[in-house]
């Protein structure tokens, strides 16, 4: 899913999630209970709240030094 949507969007994929989400792919292959798809849910909320934040914390540290420095 991950490799596929990002190959699909053109979106970045870093070597964590292919291998996290290929241990993923291996246990629910074997049997679906064997993952823990709580912890899948949390790696998912991350990924996809990285940049936004990262954007956001730019911007509130930006403003403030341009502030200061100019």
């Amino acid at each position: 899913g991950v490799i596929l949507g990002a190959a699909m969007f053109g979106g970045p994929v870093s070597t964590t999630q292919v291998m996290s989400s290929a241990i993923m792919g291996a246990g629910a292959a074997q049997r679906v209970s064997k993952v823990r798809w709580q912890v899948g849910y949390e790696m998912l909320v991350a990924w996809v709240l990285t940049i936004p934040l990262s954007a956001l914390l730019a911007v509130l540290f930006y403003f403030p030094m341009n502030w200061l420095l100019t």
